[in-house]
């Protein structure tokens, strides 16, 4: 940018100082003619931003690079208090987030919510990033106001990879969220099978139960992800451990209508006709939702059509505008009769 061009291009950011201007554009020439005239290197503008936040949100390495050496403040910090390297975190800026590692960033400054610059980089995904603030002894164990740590954050995005580094620099396997969540728990409810797959070979409490007495396993029953399922099964979940409504994986998994994880809980040992806390039974549930296939899957492996709470399970489905499978529940015990040969 030229300096003849500068006042017609800081039109375009209200507020700014021309420094500021020329650090988000990247523009090493304007930057250093600012410098040499004399201009302020930490001068603000009207959001509380220095030049160097301004550079490091826009991943100006050079500007970057070039303020810190006229003596930038590295940890100023803008009116909400992000300093520049949780905004080049943020944005997934690795080189510039080395860059004001090695000048000496603070990676421990924390946000009023307790956000810190790995938070940010985790929360967005960027694993580089992520392993280069880690790199320079960010803590891994941080947590925001709400409990969140960066291995809460990273379960649920999938990453095999940023979830393994977290692990190996020392983040907390055991650590939950304000609602009882674990890094296991979130991986399930998100169907990140190799996350899932890492916390369970590192020794993640595949039993432990959120606040409303969910297992990962119950979760996955209710999400239907059979994979999952057979994972945590393989390794010894429970299959009958009821939620605080009284809820097994089995119910859970029957209300969704999923046959195939109905099937797989069966076979490992599930009570077919376990009872939540309402009296209700996996056929109850799946009837009323007119699941079908659940049902059938249910019939097949013992379910009991006859069972009832105020109504069978027949009655339930008809009361919920499913005549199939009414149908098909009224004329199965009549079937089951005949093929024991009791008529």
């Amino acid at each position: 940018m030229a300096l003849v061009n500068l006042q017609a291009e800081s039109k375009a950011y209200p507020g700014w100082p021309p420094l500021s201007v020329a650090a988000w554009r990247g523009d090493a020439a304007t930057l250093d003619a600012l410098l040499a005239a004399g201009n302020e290197v930490d001068v603000r503008d009207g959001e509380g931003f220095t030049p160097l936040l301004r550079a490091a949100w826009n991943g100006q390495r050079d500007a970057v690079q070039r303020l810190l050496e006229r003596g930038a403040d590295v940890d100023a910090r803008q009116s909400e208090g992000k300093t520049a390297l949780m905004l080049a975190a943020g944005k997934g800026h690795a080189a510039v987030v080395k860059d004001l590692l090695v000048k000496g960033a603070d990676s421990a400054v924390a946000l009023r919510d307790g956000n810190t610059a790995l938070l940010f980089a985790v929360a967005e995904g960027h694993v580089p990033t992520a392993k280069a603030l880690l790199a320079g002894r960010a803590d891994p164990n941080a947590r925001r106001h709400g409990g969140e740590t960066a291995l809460l954050l990273a379960a649920p995005l999938g990453s095999r990879g940023l979830v393994e580094t977290l692990l190996d620099q020392g983040a907390d396997i055991g650590a939950a969220d304000g609602d009882g969540h674990g890094a296991l728990w979130l991986a399930v409810d998100h169907g990140r099978l190799e996350a899932a797959q890492l916390l369970t070979e590192r020794g993640a409490d595949i039993r432990v139960q959120d606040k409303e007495g969910l297992t990962p396993l119950a979760r996955a029953s209710w999400r239907g992800y059979e994979a999952i399922v057979n994972l945590l099964l393989t390794h010894g979940a429970e299959w009958d451990t009821p939620s605080a409504t009284g809820n097994t994986p089995l119910l859970l998994a029957a209300s969704g209508g999923h046959q195939a994880v109905v099937k797989r809980l069966i076979v490992a040992g599930a009570q077919v006709d376990a009872r939540n806390d309402l009296g209700n039974t996996p056929l109850m549930l799946a009837a009323s939702a007119g699941h079908a296939d659940a049902v059938r899957v249910l019939l097949e492996h013992g379910a009991d059509p006859a069972i009832r709470n105020r109504d069978v399970a027949a009655d339930l489905a008809a009361a919920n505008r499913h005549p199939a499978v009414a149908e098909l529940l009224r004329k199965y015990p009549k079937r089951r009769k005949k093929i024991l040969g009791l008529f």
